[in-house]
């Protein structure tokens, strides 16, 4: 997933992203980081 800046379709970090389920409760809640070795890291850990 990634956030871009909507005028220059340049990638944004910083994303707050959030999983929420049916009654409104956060099931997963993560950052989206640019650089692709640190999501990777985050994504081996889980």
């Amino acid at each position: 997933f990634t956030k871009t800046d909507a005028t220059t379709g340049e990638e944004l970090e910083g994303a707050k992203l959030q999983i929420i389920d049916q009654d409104g409760n956060i099931v997963e809640e993560f950052l989206h980081f640019i650089f692709d070795n640190v999501q990777q890291a985050m994504e081996d850990e889980n």
